[in-house]
């Protein structure tokens, strides 16, 4: 296996104004011999992809609405290719025998796997005294277009947001914070990750709909 090698361009603006932050960057990375896990049987291989390039934009801000309230945004667009992997491992599923096969083959042009053309979150914030302490309550969207999980894509995922909601509230001493969460509050079902293996393909789904209580001391 030979060592990755790549060369990073990137550009950007950054503006910082009271209540308000913007930031914005584009990129362009060209890999050589990029590092890349394939699964032989159950065990986990490195092989190379000889030329990768990955290239986009993303844009970050944040605005105070208000004093207490304030809201975030990002998005970015990224396209990636294997612009020569001839040596790309490919797991062929067949339904009615239950076997899986595996075979070379060539991936060049193709997709780079776990790769979103678009992302995006937004956030909102808002901050209050309350108790002679401090309320802090919070919420967050973040979205995603179609992955892959393959340099085929043979296994994916389709678009998908996730919605994070969270109240907190700290003593006047800011010795302890109590809080109540919910993650995935809409109870998305997504892939995490798909593994295909010459025993077959698996997958590992991401985490249903999730509440809890914490409480943090500092000291």
């Amino acid at each position: 296996m030979r060592p990755e090698k790549i060369w990073a361009y990137e550009i950007g603006y950054k503006l910082s104004r009271p209540g308000f932050r913007f930031e914005a960057a584009a990129f362009d990375y060209e890999y050589k011999d990029q590092q890349i896990v394939e699964y032989v049987g159950n065990l986990a291989n490195v092989v190379n992809a000889a030329k990768t390039r990955v290239y986009g934009a993303e844009v970050h801000a944040d605005y105070d609405l208000a004093r207490n309230f304030q809201i975030n945004a990002g998005m970015s667009y990224t396209r990636g290719r294997y612009r020569s992997f001839t040596n790309a491992e490919r797991y062929i599923f067949s339904p009615i025998s239950g076997i899986t096969t595996d075979l070379n083959a060539d991936a060049s042009g193709n997709v780079t796997a776990r790769t979103p053309r678009f992302s995006g979150s937004v956030g909102l914030n808002y901050r209050q005294p309350f108790l002679d302490g401090q309320l802090d309550l919070s919420g967050t969207y973040a979205y995603q277009t179609k992955i892959y999980f393959d340099p085929f894509g043979d296994t994916e995922q389709s678009g998908y947001g996730l919605l994070n909601l969270r109240a907190a509230w700290n003593d006047p001493s800011d010795h302890w914070t109590m809080a109540v969460y919910g993650k995935n509050v809409t109870d998305k079902k997504y892939r995490q990750q798909v593994t295909s293996e010459s025993t077959g393909i698996f997958q590992v789904f991401g985490r249903p709909a999730t509440y809890g209580v914490e409480v943090t001391l500092r000291y």
